[in-house]
C-alpha cells in the first residue's frame, strides 16, 4: 500500500478540474498534499501521452486523466465524466459574435487539433464528431503544445473544440462559442490496478465533473 499524496497529472489540460466528494475529506487533504478543498490540486504541467503512462507504470505517478486515451497493458481506465464541448475562436471571428453554433455550420472550417489523426484517440474523437454531422473536418496541428487550448485560435482564423465554457477567454483575445446541440467529451482516469493506496481509491471514487 502506498502512503502520502495521491499524484494526479493530464493529458490533454482539463479546463475543470474533478472534484472530490467532502464526505471523504481525510483523503481529499492527501490529494496532490492539497489542503482539504472540494478541488483535486492540479499539477504544475501537463505530461505527453508517452511520458504519462510510462510514469504510470512506473510508480511514479498514481492518476493520469485524459481524454480518449487507450491505455496500454498494466494501466486500467475509468471514466469520470463528460464535459460539454464548445468552440473557441478569435475575437474578431465572424462566429464570434454568435452565442451559439450547430456543428455542420462549421464544414467550411479549419480546425486546431493537438495530436495527429489515427494517432491520438482525443483527435480522433473530435473528428468522428465531425464525420456524424456530416462533413469530413480540415484540421491542423498546432505548434503551442502545452499551453491552454482556447489560446491557439488566437491571431488566426481557425476554430478549436474546447471544454472551457461560453464567452469571452485569454483576456478577452478569444470567444468561446456553445454548440447546439451539444456534444461531449470523455474524462478518463488512468491507473494502476497493482497499487492502491487511500488517496488515490478516494478520488477514483469520489471524484465528480
Amino acid at each position: 500500500m502506498r502512503e502520502g499524496p495521491c499524484w494526479v497529472w493530464a493529458w490533454p489540460w482539463p479546463r475543470r478540474w474533478p472534484r472530490i466528494s467532502p464526505s471523504s475529506a481525510a483523503a481529499e487533504r492527501r490529494v496532490n498534499g492539497g489542503s482539504g478543498s472540494e478541488q483535486a490540486g492540479a499539477p504544475d504541467r501537463q505530461r505527453y501521452p508517452a511520458e504519462l503512462t510510462d510514469a504510470l507504470l512506473a510508480g511514479d505517478l498514481d492518476i493520469g486523466l485524459c481524454r480518449a486515451l487507450t491505455p496500454p497493458h498494466g494501466l486500467a481506465r475509468t471514466t469520470l465524466g463528460h464535459q460539454p464541448l464548445n468552440i473557441a475562436v478569435a475575437a474578431d471571428h465572424p462566429l464570434a459574435a454568435r452565442a451559439s453554433v450547430a456543428l455542420f455550420e462549421l464544414a467550411d472550417q479549419h480546425f486546431i487539433v493537438w495530436g495527429q489523426p489515427r494517432h491520438s484517440g482525443y483527435t480522433d474523437l473530435l473528428i468522428n464528431h465531425c464525420r456524424a454531422a456530416g462533413f469530413e473536418p480540415r484540421t491542423e496541428r498546432t505548434p503551442l503544445q502545452g499551453t491552454p487550448p482556447a489560446t491557439a485560435v488566437i491571431s488566426t482564423d481557425r476554430l478549436a473544440f474546447v471544454t472551457t465554457p461560453p464567452g469571452p477567454a485569454a483576456g478577452g483575445a478569444v470567444r468561446i462559442v456553445a454548440l447546439d446541440p451539444p456534444l461531449y467529451a470523455p474524462l478518463h482516469a488512468l491507473y494502476s490496478p497493482r497499487t492502491t493506496s487511500p488517496a488515490k481509491d478516494a478520488f477514483l471514487t469520489t471524484a465528480t465533473l
